[in-house]
């Protein structure tokens, strides 16, 4: 297993994202996971739907035996301006994507066996036909829930 802090792999995931990003302007959802055994395994989000591919990623994390996974897609995100409650309501019924106030970013779900769970986003920017990111930046999230924690089989944040 990797001595490297999970705050590094995830780093280090965006990194290696940044490139294929400057490249192509985009990047599909995919994961980078990590074996007890130390071997690295690098594929794309499976499925048809997004349940289908969590389902089908924590069999293949549990298959594989993975103590380490990094999934990193593109989304949309909404902070709260200065303390203000969101209409969580009004949003959950149009979407993200077309409140005013929201950013595009990478998001970055990172957890290990060992080290728990983390949460990061790199904005996107899209000007003038180009794409472009910005810095990582890592989300405070004392308390995390939804289909994207607790993908490895074992320890980590799933109990």
């Amino acid at each position: 297993m990797s001595k490297q802090p999970l705050k590094e792999f995830a780093s280090q995931v965006a990194k290696g994202v940044s490139k294929v990003f400057a490249k192509h302007g985009s990047v599909l959802p995919f994961y980078h996971a990590i074996t007890a055994t130390g071997q690295t395994e690098v594929f794309p989000a499976p499925g048809r739907n997004k349940n289908e591919s969590v389902a089908l990623t924590r069999a293949l994390l549990t298959m594989m035996g993975a103590v380490r996974v990094a999934s990193v897609s593109e989304a949309w995100m909404l902070e709260s301006p200065d303390g203000q409650a969101l209409d969580i309501d009004r949003i959950g019924r149009e979407g993200v994507s077309v409140q005013p106030g929201r950013i595009e970013v990478l998001v970055i779900y990172a957890e290990d066996v060992q080290e728990g769970f983390l949460l990061a986003r790199v904005p996107i920017s899209r000007k003038d036909g180009k794409a472009k990111l910005g810095e990582l930046r890592f989300l405070s999230c004392d308390s995390s829930e939804g289909r994207m924690v607790g993908l490895l089989p074992k320890a980590g944040t799933r109990h």
